[in-house]
């Protein structure tokens, strides 16, 4: 009897078995596809620079009348956003199904929502939420979904890296190929001219001066000054060649790199010589696109307390002491003859130089001293040359004693004639 029941036992359980397999099994047929992706409203896409964002819904069809959404700048707190905006009454998305939202007028795009016409992502740090209900009633914490880019306070949910998301790109190659189209490369320093605040470049470069020289928050590559808030760089000297990735911007008009960290900047090459400044004279200073790293001479016709003002062939220009140290400037005097390495920049459409260290100024009197030679000599030298024009009061000199001479012997042939004698004959 105990082993019949036994035998029956254990075909009741393997049918059971068969069963609970066959249920799991059409569960997982008729599960929707998106169950193990993201669920409910997500915000899908951002783009900081285009002024706009996507949410998609990835749930059953969803009202959006009580929804919110919710920005931070970079100074605020969880609890104290900049902006709360309650979805447009009407709202509504089926599954997988988008809305696009827009925070600047654009002409080239078609926004579901336009919350601001003039922008509200410019910003380098920020964050954007949606929340199911006023935020204020359910709790800040309590958001559907959360992203944030650059440094804000907010920091509660995802983070988005070159202030662009978009969740349907997920390769490699699609995230490579996006990287690429966020990122121009730039390969002289006039195509910063011809950018606009906000672009994102990439620019490579040996550095003409480092932090903490000129300034603690930035330093000068040739063409184009790189600038941190944090004062976040990595460790680089004069002379090393550099890659830096970040956004434009054109302060006083001048060209800018603005960089978050110092991931931001790839030394390449630590073993290169630091760069020669290009001689140049004030003439033709203004070809130049700054900053530059550049030499020039000429004569100091001024100096007010930092500032030297040098003159080379009745052309100035401003040259500025103020960060040089190791340097007496009371030594420099008005009429002295330097020699002056330093950067090249333009603030506001006016030109200057910085020089960097105290060898960036030397003494050249030694110089002006064999002009002096060279140009003396040469007045010697003219004073014999007969046919220079500066002679004419020494012509006249030689003239008359030429005539004198020549009448003088005429003279004598003359009365030696009338006598019947010849010259120089014996008697």
């Amino acid at each position: 009897m105990a082993r019949f029941c036994s035998k029956n036992f254990w075909a009741i359980l393997s049918k059971a078995k068969l069963k609970i397999w066959l249920i799991i099994a059409l569960i997982f047929l008729f599960l929707p596809e998106n169950i193990f992706s993201e669920t409910g409203l997500i915000i899908s896409k951002i783009d900081v620079k285009g002024e706009f964002m996507e949410i998609t819904n990835r749930g059953e069809n969803l009202s959006l009348e009580n929804y919110y959404l919710v920005y931070w700048s970079k100074n605020r707190s969880l609890d104290n956003p900049w902006r709360v905006k309650k979805f447009p009454e009407g709202s509504f998305l089926k599954n997988e199904e988008s809305m696009v939202i827009g925070f600047k007028t654009n002409d080239s795009l078609s926004f579901d929502w336009q919350v601001y016409q003039g922008g509200l992502l410019s910003d380098n740090d920020g964050a954007l939420a949606i929340y199911s209900g006023n935020p204020s009633e359910i709790g800040f914490e309590n958001f559907l979904d959360l992203c944030w880019w650059g440094e804000p306070i907010v920091k509660n949910g995802r983070e988005i890296s070159n202030k662009s998301l978009n969740i349907q790109k997920t390769t490699d190659e699609n995230v490579k190929t996006e990287e690429q189209n966020i990122f121009l490369e730039i390969k002289e320093p006039k195509e910063f001219l011809e950018l606009t605040e906000g672009a994102k470049v990439i620019y490579e470069a040996q550095v003409i001066v480092e932090p903490g020289i000129l300034g603690k928050q930035f330093f000068y590559l040739d063409g184009v000054e790189v600038y941190s808030f944090n004062k976040d760089f990595p460790e680089i000297k004069t002379g090393d060649l550099i890659k830096v990735k970040g956004e434009m911007s054109f302060p006083y008009g001048q060209p800018r790199i603005k960089t978050k960290s110092r991931d931001d900047i790839e030394i390449l090459n630590s073993a290169l010589p630091p760069l020669l400044p290009l001689n140049i004279s004030l003439e033709d200073i203004q070809k130049i696109t700054p900053p530059k790293l550049v030499k020039i001479q000429g004569q100091v016709i001024e100096r007010t307390n930092d500032n030297l003002y040098i003159l080379e062939n009745n052309k100035e220009i401003l040259v500025d002491l103020g960060k040089v140290e190791g340097i007496n400037k009371q030594e420099i005097k008005e009429k002295d003859f330097l020699e002056i390495t330093g950067v090249l920049v333009s603030k506001n459409n006016e030109i200057k130089i910085l020089p960097r260290y105290a060898e960036d100024i030397a003494d050249f009197k030694q110089n002006e001293e064999e002009e002096t030679i060279v140009e003396e000599n040469k007045i010697k030298n003219n004073n014999l040359d007969f046919s220079s024009s500066d002679n004419s009061s020494f012509r006249p000199s030689y003239l008359l004693i030429s005539f004198t001479a020549l009448g003088s012997i005429l003279a004598v042939l003359l009365i030696v004639q009338k006598r019947g004698q010849r010259p120089f004959s014996k008697d």
